[in-house]
């Protein structure tokens, strides 16, 4: 399916932008959203999808998009991301707060 995409898009010669810098500060209320949903998906099955909700965040925090929301979104997440090492065991189970 991607590749035939691909090939839609080639023979088409579409161009996809993002649009507008106005367009996307619409929009960045939805895209705090969606960073944090993945991150907390990841919180409960693993570390990875959390280090890439960091990453896109961070690309917030570097675009001209950024916002008071975006870093404070980023703090957040660092903050759980920091208490990851407490809520495992070395065998990757979850600690019982007991």
């Amino acid at each position: 399916m991607l590749y035939r995409a691909r090939q839609k898009i080639k023979e088409a010669s579409l161009v996809l932008s993002a649009g507008h810098t106005s367009d996307l500060k619409e929009r960045l209320p939805v895209m705090h959203k969606v960073i944090y949903l993945i991150f907390s998906e990841g919180y409960q099955h693993g570390r990875q999808l959390c280090e890439e909700a960091l990453i896109l965040n961070k690309e917030l925090l570097d675009s001209p998009l950024c916002n008071t929301e975006t870093k404070a979104l980023q703090a957040l997440l660092l903050f759980h991301i920091a208490r990851f090492p407490a809520r495992f065991d070395p065998d990757g189970n979850p600690v019982e707060l007991e």
